[in-house]
């Protein structure tokens, strides 16, 4: 089983529960017009987290289609981290950054 694949399964679990958490606040507001900068950046940004398990599971990301799914994810991470980044949330960036290069070495190099 891949190290690399199991600790960016754990990686992508733990930035969906955090997802999770901060989008309750999301729930709270009767109106869309009203969210703040930060709530509505994480619902326009949705959820792009996945699961890697399967891969960490049996042996890696080993046909091109999982290879485009991974990349993908990795590109997917990224673009949310900046998007939050760009909207006041740059922890999340970190988070979603750490996230990215996981998926992208696990999937190219591991």
């Amino acid at each position: 089983m891949s190290q690399a694949l199991k600790l960016t399964a754990f990686t992508h679990l733990a930035i969906a529960l955090a997802h999770t958490a901060a989008g309750i606040e999301t729930f709270k507001f009767e109106n869309i017009q009203a969210l703040s900068t930060i709530v509505a950046a994480r619902a326009r940004a949705g959820w792009f987290e996945g699961s890697n398990w399967k891969w960490a599971t049996t042996g890696g990301v080993r046909n091109p289609l999982d290879k485009a799914i991974a990349g993908l994810t990795a590109v997917l991470y990224l673009g949310a981290g900046l998007w939050y980044s760009r909207n006041g949330d740059p922890s999340s960036m970190g988070a979603l950054g750490l996230g990215a290069g996981l998926q992208a070495y696990s999937a190219f190099c591991a």
